[in-house]
């Protein structure tokens, strides 16, 4: 069973359903869409509590006007897109308790390009081959496989109220800061060794404009010329997401989510996945410089990334509401004992795990012992 969340007023300029992708049909000719920056949508539905590839509103350039059709907890990523509920402004990169008849607008662009509409549970629509992402040009997933319209009627799943709670990033967590002049970590090839040294260096001491011709497929650049050895054309192969195509005119192409899911031009180098958000956010008219980095680098920025999601799953916030499920552990000659915040005994040495109401994860240090507890709280009677 589902329920009805959101009624949109006014779409924006381009607002879709995007879940994190759809995988394995490739080989067909599917792309695999989703989310273009999957960072930002990965740490929203983190946020609520979510499953990361619940499927979430992406929005472009221009947001949209909506109002909510219940009380809901969403959290918005990604750009700033001036985000305001009832007229006042609101944070993003955190929770939010939402109302019902609330109206969340967007105003100014003021950093990045795209920004995620995530909400407790997820958005719920028919699964097209294994995603409920939009496909534009396929016209399939999300909504009848387009972008949202006035008077489209948003659902939310209906296990809503029993995924895990929600959760906030750690202090010493600082959010992204997009930009005009974005600098793009890449890995050189697969055909790397079809340009001249002249083309090389030319890549990464230039810099190049992002054109109007820009969209979730591919990202069209303007700039210095980079010179093929011979022709530009390859037998096709497969093309990776940040791919950075260069056809006969020696102008760049970055493949996007919406890619074809094979190519017939060298492509010199491939976008690091953890830069691959830092692109999607990137608009007409700004300007990209590329760094050539090693398979050791990208793979470490990648640890340090994913690094952030595992301190995001062990930061449990405590809140008003959540006061009084708070657990005290105690270490007592290495027996463990869980007690409420009055003191109350949670645990005993025969007490039999039960039907799982709620599950928290926390780390408990005793004596320079680090514990890790995985715990299924239930409602005593």
């Amino acid at each position: 069973m589902t329920k009805s969340v959101i009624k949109i007023i006014s779409p924006g300029l381009l607002s879709t359903i995007q879940d994190l992708g759809r995988y394995g049909f490739q080989h067909l000719g599917i792309p695999e869409s989703g989310a273009m920056d999957k960072f930002a949508l990965r740490v929203g539905n983190s946020l609520l509590g979510n499953p990361e590839n619940r499927a979430a509103i992406e929005i472009t350039g221009i947001g949209p006007s909506l109002i909510f059709l219940e009380n809901i907890e969403i959290a918005i990523t990604g750009a700033n897109l001036s985000p305001k509920i009832n007229g006042s402004a609101i944070p993003q990169w955190q929770n939010i308790l939402i109302s019902k008849n609330d109206h969340l607008t967007f105003e100014d662009a003021i950093d990045g390009f795209r920004s995620y509409i995530c909400i407790k549970g997820g958005i719920d629509c028919p699964n097209v081959l294994g995603s409920k992402s939009t496909f534009l040009k396929g016209q399939f997933g999300g909504i009848e496989g387009r972008s949202l319209k006035e008077n489209d009627i948003i659902l939310a799943n209906a296990d809503r109220n029993n995924i895990l709670h929600s959760k906030k990033l750690p202090p010493e967590y600082t959010n992204p800061i997009y930009g005009n002049h974005h600098i793009l970590r890449i890995i050189l090839g697969p055909q790397n060794n079809h340009f001249t040294d002249n083309a090389l260096s030319t890549l990464v001491e230039s810099q190049y404009k992002i054109t109007l011709e820009s969209d979730r497929v591919g990202y069209r650049l303007e700039g210095p010329e980079l010179e093929h050895i011979d022709k530009p054309d390859i037998l096709s192969d497969g093309s990776p997401p940040g791919a950075i195509q260069i056809p006969g005119n020696g102008q760049p192409t970055i493949l996007m989510a919406d890619r074809g899911t094979t190519g017939g031009y060298a492509k010199i180098g491939t976008i690091i996945s953890t830069d691959i958000s830092q692109i999607a956010q990137a608009s007409p008219g700004q300007i990209i410089t590329f760094q050539i980095v090693n398979q050791e680098e990208a793979s470490a920025l990648r640890q340090a990334q994913e690094q952030i999601f595992i301190d995001l799953d062990n930061n449990y916030p405590i809140t008003k509401s959540n006061k009084q499920n708070l657990l005290h552990i105690t270490d007592n000659k290495s027996k463990l004992s869980a007690s409420t915040k009055k003191g109350l005994p949670l645990t005993s040495n025969t007490q039999q795990p039960q039907s799982s109401q709620k599950l928290f994860r926390t780390t408990v240090t005793s004596k320079k012992t680090t514990y890790t507890f995985d715990l299924d709280v239930n409602e005593i009677e």
